[in-house]
């Protein structure tokens, strides 16, 4: 009998979120925008599609954890938060627990996200992202965005310990389909 193990988060998350940053501060990250909205249209059609067959929950393969911890980090930079839409999808579309997968993922995007919050500061503080203006500018930004996550993750916690897998595992799908329309909408000019 095989023992099973507890998921690795994807490893490589931060270099590439780093690189992301420093990419995004130089070229125009609004060309990955269709790129990554399909992306998600297809990783909530097959979490939904999944939810409904309901199989088993299995663990994320971890040969492409290194990859998906690659293009997670690099999205989470350019696209503005793309880790979780990329990483946490990805490992539940690929039939992990949505418990697990949302943990694993949530507890290595702290690294990933400081990593490009530093890579960010560093730009701003060289002058290298001269479009960005004043530090000072996005501070509100910054704090109402620190408040909610203080306030939504212990909720988000209490609420995927309670929700019955299967019912969370459809949520996931609805929320990820929903959110890949609304940014193809966006794209789309009619919102």
């Amino acid at each position: 009998m095989r023992r099973r193990s507890s998921p690795r988060p994807p490893r490589p998350g931060p270099t590439p979120g780093a690189l992301g940053a420093f990419v995004l501060t130089s070229i125009d990250g609004t060309v990955l925008k269709p790129w990554i909205t399909g992306y998600l249209a297809l990783m909530g059609g097959v979490i939904l599609w999944r939810a409904l067959r309901g199989p088993a929950p299995r663990l994320f393969p971890a040969k492409y954890s290194g990859p998906l911890g690659f293009f997670g980090g690099l999205f989470d930079a350019i696209g503005g938060g793309g880790w979780g839409p990329t990483v946490a999808t990805a490992m539940v579309g690929a039939g992990g627990d949505p418990r697990t997968s949302i943990g694993t993922s949530n507890t290595a995007e702290f690294l990933v996200t400081s990593t490009i919050s530093a890579t960010f500061l560093a730009t701003l503080l060289t002058g290298h992202w001269s479009y960005a203006g004043n530090l000072g500018d996005h501070a509100t930004a910054v704090a109402g965005l620190v408040a909610g996550g203080l306030v939504s993750a212990p909720l988000a916690g209490v609420m995927v310990s309670l929700a019955p897998q299967r019912i969370l595992t459809c949520a996931v799908g609805v929320l990820v389909t929903g959110l890949a329309a609304y940014q193809a909408a966006r794209l789309a000019g009619w919102v």
